[in-house]
């Protein structure tokens, strides 16, 4: 529940006149006062209808005035509500300052700027190797998070999480939400996805910080550091005896889509992509024996000089596509974004299993994906 109230009081200088001041209110939240630039005669004020007696043609345009000043806010919280922003009388009361509605997400609420974010990647688009690619993938983590974090505070301090502000977020509330992950994550066998809850709310801040919202620190990241670094760990290569026994299969005992399956791992060792890229490799993206391409999860382009058995896969399936791609895994009714990216998962998953199968049947002790 909210509301906007014109109050009267008399002017400290001249007890004549008086003083007006709209009241911004809303359930759970302290009242804001603003003062207006509007005056006239206390006795002409008018306390249960908030507007002056109509006794003048002043009066009456400061009524109109009264009027399109209440509602220019109610707009405001309009489009907010339907926004679904939790917005509160502070950041209502400077949101038509210099005479206009303030554009960006200036609010001091966590759960409004993760709102905010999320939206803005939900309508974001990139164009990756001739493909339009939305960034909703990055939406998912900030909605990750913000499901995370209203879980944790009222787990942990029974309040909701929408009534945190930037200067709540201290050392003691990270380190109070990095335990609360990793207790869920021991439960699951796993680390709670510690690292990238961490990152995704530190970038939160930092977009705070380029928006101005004062009292935002970083700093209270400082105990939680090492856990957002990434995962140190030795480089692991496949050993030639292994990679030699898997090249040397008796294709015969394969069925059609294992064979395809076996190119795939084969054609990602020898160029180093990962599975996304090489099902989104195009042939377009392959001229005079290099692939140069831009990698689907991070702004670089590489540039891969293929060997001839790479040359020799993709060769094999010249004649076997769907419209441009590489290989034979996009099928005709992947459409949509998502349904491409789950192509990519279960095809994905297949080629691990395959080569589970295959090591298992070779006598391959390593742990190949």
């Amino acid at each position: 529940m909210y509301s906007i109230r014109f109050k009267g009081k008399r002017s400290f200088r001249n007890p004549e006149m008086i003083k007006l001041e709209m009241i911004i209110y809303k359930t759970d939240y302290t009242r804001v006062s603003k003062v207006l630039l509007i005056t006239g005669f206390y006795e002409d004020w008018d306390h249960k209808k908030q507007l002056f007696q109509e006794k003048s043609p002043e009066n009456r345009l400061k009524n109109k005035r009264l009027t399109q000043i209440r509602m220019g806010y109610l707009t405001v919280i309009d489009k907010w509500e339907s926004q679904q922003v939790n917005w509160t009388p502070i950041e209502l009361s400077h949101s038509l300052n210099r005479g206009k509605e303030s554009a960006g997400p200036r609010t001091s609420l966590v759960s409004s700027m993760l709102d905010y974010l999320i939206d803005s990647f939900n309508n974001r688009e990139r164009v990756k190797n001739g493909r339009v690619i939305s960034s909703k993938k990055n939406a998912h983590q900030y909605i990750t998070l913000k499901k995370s974090l209203e879980e944790f505070t009222l787990h942990k301090y029974n309040r909701a999480f929408s009534k945190y502000r930037f200067n709540d977020i201290n050392q003691k509330f990270i380190l109070d939400y990095c335990v609360y992950i990793q207790k869920l994550g021991l439960k699951n066998g796993n680390a709670g996805g510690v690292r990238n809850k961490l990152k995704v709310l530190h970038a939160t801040m930092k977009y705070a910080i380029e928006e101005k919202i004062p009292n935002v620190n970083l700093s209270a990241f400082i105990p939680v550091r090492e856990k957002m670094n990434s995962n140190k760990f030795m480089t692991k290569s496949v050993s030639s005896n292994s990679i030699h026994k898997i090249e040397m299969l008796d294709r015969s005992t394969l069925r059609e889509k294992e064979r395809l399956y076996l190119n795939l791992f084969l054609f990602g060792y020898y160029t180093g992509l990962s599975n996304i890229d090489i099902c989104f490799l195009t042939h377009d993206k392959i001229k005079g024996g290099m692939i140069t391409q831009e990698r689907i999860k991070c702004n670089r382009e590489v540039r891969i000089l293929l060997t001839n058995k790479a040359l020799g896969i993709i060769e094999k399936y010249k004649y076997i596509r769907y419209s441009n791609n590489v290989f034979p895994v996009i099928l005709r009714n992947d459409k949509t974004e998502e349904d491409l990216y789950n192509r990519v998962k279960k095809i994905s998953l297949a080629v691990n299993r395959f080569l589970a199968k295959i090591c298992e049947r070779e006598k391959i002790y390593e742990k190949i994906t």
